[in-house]
């Protein structure tokens, strides 16, 4: 089955979940620091930021390991309409969830990626 990444992501009551990300484009007239903005998460900004992400775990993660992340990261950041991914990209997927996020987060993804590893 396919996993549509654009998925824009919902708190429990249905309102947008969103997160602050800086704003490269905008800069504090006073300050010159980069400002920062707020967006709504999709399930693939969810996803790739976890997969991307250093944890203090992951410091002693080879090179390799490292790179496969890297490379399921951008397979999600590039996807234009659903993909399928294999079982183990969907099991790595929600480890780093659940190893970045807090638990509304994790809840949200978990219930979007149910059953997904075992093609359903």
């Amino acid at each position: 089955m396919k996993i549509d990444f654009g998925t824009m992501l919902e708190t429990l009551r249905g309102e947008p979940l969103e997160t602050m990300v800086q704003a490269w484009d905008e800069k504090c007239k006073t300050c010159g620091l980069q400002k920062v903005k707020k967006i709504q998460m999709s399930l693939g900004y969810a996803c790739s930021e976890a997969l991307l992400g250093m944890l203090d775990t992951d410091k002693s993660e080879d090179g390799v390991s490292k790179y496969k992340r890297g490379e399921l990261a951008g397979k999600i950041i590039n996807a234009k309409e659903p993909i399928a991914l294999e079982p183990e990209e969907i099991v790595q997927i929600k480890e780093r969830i659940g190893m970045t996020y807090g638990p509304i987060v994790v809840v949200v993804v978990y219930d979007l990626l149910k059953d997904k590893e075992n093609g359903k």
